[in-house]
């Protein structure tokens, strides 16, 4: 039997493909890890959609534990995908969900600053931003800036009526006239779709005045409503 050393060039060939190996390897692990930072973020943000959703329907709170299962999930995504603004809008969510301490105001402020700074064309985020403002009891320059923003960016868009109105409605005497503007844009917008929902934000805002002037613009407007306001009227 015969051994045949390598020559120079077997080397170079050898070496070669080693070089040729090691990129495709790390490109594989890099992938593996995105694959991984991809999947635990989606699964989070997944699972927190579907809880704030189930709760929106039902109309009633999430319970404590899943809240906190929750939050939790969402904190360990995070970490993996630091730069995925959808995680940073829930965790401000679900903090808010749960109000009550300024530790847990200060994390909304985080997660809702967070995600603005890396989302900065998303209505929803500008809206959620007015609110965290406006739970802080900021209902200045920002807090409008926000407001107006929010409506310029997604007029038609509900969830950014529905929070504008609640917490544009709260402020409203308060505000500049370009803010108004925005809050009564918002409302009217609602209106289009569905006069309820955003008659029973006003009323709980005690702004019905502003609402039934409003009101006649929706092309479908709702008969309860409408003889709330005309009774009110009738009164002042």
């Amino acid at each position: 039997m015969v051994i045949r050393k390598p020559t120079g060039t077997e080397h170079v060939n050898t070496a070669n493909r080693s070089l040729m190996v090691a990129p495709a390897l790390v490109g594989l692990l890099a992938a593996g890890v995105v694959s991984v930072k991809l999947g635990i973020g989606g699964e989070a943000t997944y699972a927190a959609n579907r809880a704030f959703d189930e709760s929106r329907l039902s109309g009633l709170p999430l319970a404590p534990q899943r809240l906190q299962s929750m939050r939790d999930q969402l904190a360990s995504a995070v970490r993996w995908s630091p730069r995925d603004p959808s995680i940073h809008e829930l965790l401000f969510v679900s903090a808010g969900s749960s109000l009550g301490t300024e530790q847990k105001l200060e994390d909304a402020d985080r997660a809702i600053s967070e995600a603005l700074r890396l989302r900065p064309a998303s209505a929803v985020t500008w809206a959620n931003f007015a609110a965290q403002r406006y739970l802080r009891g900021d209902t200045g320059v920002t807090f409008e800036t926000a407001i107006e923003r929010a409506v310029e960016l997604g007029p038609y868009e509900s969830e950014v009526q529905r929070i504008v109105a609640n917490y544009g409605l709260a402020v409203f005497d308060e505000v500049r006239p370009s803010t108004k503007s925005a809050i009564e844009k918002a409302v009217v917008a609602g209106m289009v779709w569905d006069v309820r929902p955003m008659m029973q934000i006003a009323q709980r805002r005690g702004r019905l005045d502003v609402a039934c002037r409003l009101v006649s613009t929706s092309p479908r407007p709702d008969r309860k409503w409408s003889q709330l306001c005309e009774s009110m009227e009738a009164k002042s």
